[in-house]
């Protein structure tokens, strides 16, 4: 193909895409996109989700969880207000707003001689004194939500995190850098 070919293909495409985006928001009975639990979420907040989860019959093996999921599990399960559902929505309110912080983490760690790789921590080693990363979101609407995130080590830094989100309930695009974590099974 030569160079005009390409470039109106790729004109095409964006048209496409942009009409896509301006019709989404016409359809009332799509949700929209859902934004993904972190990885990098409290442990007393994961404990509480995963207990939930498995509660309304829908255990969690691969991370990051969508919120949808999380909300379909309180709908499920939650016909009377108890403190589990309680504690989950109020973690869960941070993601109705329209921007906002999702985590941003400090970790201070005794720096060793030696660089050994920490188990679960994702390619840092014990000669690592200070560990950083964030992330914040912003809904543009209801079916784009964009978030940037990163982390800063000694060892270097990386944009994980930061990635945008398009589409309704049942097609969701993600692109750009979003972390995975794979069950053990």
């Amino acid at each position: 193909m030569s160079l005009r070919q390409d470039s109106a293909l790729v004109a095409l495409l964006s048209f496409a895409l942009g009409l896509l985006l301006a019709v989404m928001p016409l359809k009332a009975n799509a949700r929209g996109v859902s934004p993904y639990l972190p990885l990098h979420i409290s442990p007393e907040a994961e404990r509480q989700i995963e207990r939930l989860m498995v509660l309304a019959g829908d255990p969690v093996l691969t991370r990051p969880i969508p919120a949808a999921r999380v909300h379909d599990a309180l709908k499920y399960y939650c016909e009377e207000p108890n403190t589990l559902c309680r504690q989950v929505r109020s973690y869960l309110k941070r993601y109705s707003q329209t921007d906002g912080f999702t985590y941003a983490n400090l970790e201070l760690n005794a720096k060793s001689d030696e660089s050994i790789p920490l188990p679960n921590q994702r390619g840092e080693d014990s000669d690592n004194a200070a560990t950083i990363n964030a992330q914040l979101y912003l809904r543009l609407n209801q079916h784009w939500y964009a978030f940037l995130g990163g982390e800063r080590r000694e060892d270097g830094e990386s944009m994980e995190g930061t990635y945008s989100s398009f589409g309704v309930d049942w097609m969701q695009f993600d692109v750009g850098y979003r972390s995975h974590w794979l069950s053990p099974m």
